[in-house]
């Protein structure tokens, strides 16, 4: 095997040929995308108050509300009731909003970093495809290193776990709780946090998937490395 070739994408892994394992997991992660974009998206992450009263919000903002602070950001609710000064100044929903902002930002920006990540593997893949060697791999030292191609999913992964942690730790919102009363501390959490951990069961899922390719895969690095090298020790015997 030349040594800036990967292996042949028609070699078979368990009676499936490696090219079809590599569009799978492309389309494994296409879902993760997906799911990541609607963890940002949905505009149902928190829900607090009852009736008159009720409001739900997003990551970043005021979703639905029946008050003045419909389609307000954190940010803009923390700024208005949270002046000492008015009449409707509230310490714990001045809190409240305090903390979503926080968390909304944080969890934000290590899901950014997730969804790069993800990019990156998906590059990855498709070097896999042209049978180019995987980053940080070559025909050589592919076998000893296979378990690197694990690191971008593992990293993504990590990412969006700390991403949602933080959310969950600064917000104390839960999913049974009783946050009807406005007045209180206490969220309800509804659809972000949901989708958040379906898609650390999906990452967990593919994850494994994709690692099972890619030791059986080490197998092929392997094989292909002792036929070049029998077939250099063969040339000079002929020659003699």
């Amino acid at each position: 095997m030349e040594p800036n070739k990967a292996p042949s994408i028609s070699k078979k892994i368990l009676c499936m040929k490696y090219r079809y394992w590599l569009y799978m997991t492309l389309f494994f992660q296409y879902i993760l995308i997906v799911f990541l974009f609607g963890c940002v998206g949905t505009r149902r992450w928190v829900r607090k108050g009852n009736n008159m009263t009720e409001w739900e919000g997003g990551l970043l903002s005021i979703t639905g509300s029946s008050s003045h602070w419909k389609d307000m950001s954190y940010k803009d609710a923390k700024d208005d009731i949270c002046k000492k000064d008015t009449d409707y100044y509230n310490k714990d929903l001045c809190n409240v909003f305090k903390n979503l902002y926080s968390a909304g930002a944080a969890y934000l920006f290590f899901e950014i970093l997730a969804l790069l990540l993800v990019f990156v593997w998906i590059f990855q893949v498709a070097y896999a495809l042209m049978e180019k060697p995987l980053l940080f791999m070559s025909s050589e030292t592919g076998a000893k290193r296979w378990w690197l191609a694990l690191l971008w999913p593992g990293i993504s992964l990590l990412c969006h776990i700390i991403g949602i942690a933080i959310w969950a730790g600064v917000t104390k919102s839960e999913f049974e709780v009783n946050c009807l009363a406005i007045n209180s501390g206490k969220l309800c959490s509804t659809n972000g946090p949901s989708l958040s951990i379906l898609t650390i069961f999906l990452y967990l899922m593919f994850g494994c998937v994709y690692a099972f390719m890619m030791y059986f895969r080490e197998g092929i690095f392997k094989k292909a490395s002792s036929e070049n090298k029998d077939g250099k020790e063969e040339e000079p015997a002929q020659r003699a």
